[in-house]
């Protein structure tokens, strides 16, 4: 899901649907910009694709990932 670029639809249906008692999770790539834009979507909870990550284990990539979830999820 490319939350940037569709941000205020996802912003918008994410609110619709919490209003409404629907838990919200946004499946999204594993990179800062899509996480930090989930997060202000008001989204409770996001999956991130790590296929990516399986395949080639980017170790320094994956610890970028890690503290961007930490500063936006914890």
């Amino acid at each position: 899901l490319d939350v940037v670029s569709n941000f205020d639809k996802i912003y918008n249906f994410t609110n619709k649907l919490q209003e409404n008692g629907v838990i919200v999770s946004l499946f999204v790539d594993a990179n800062q910009e899509q996480i930090e834009a989930s997060y202000k979507t008001g989204a409770k909870k996001i999956e991130i694709h790590t296929g990516k990550y399986a395949e080639t284990g980017l170790d320094d990539d994956f610890d970028k990932i890690k503290n961007a979830l930490n500063d936006k999820f914890n």
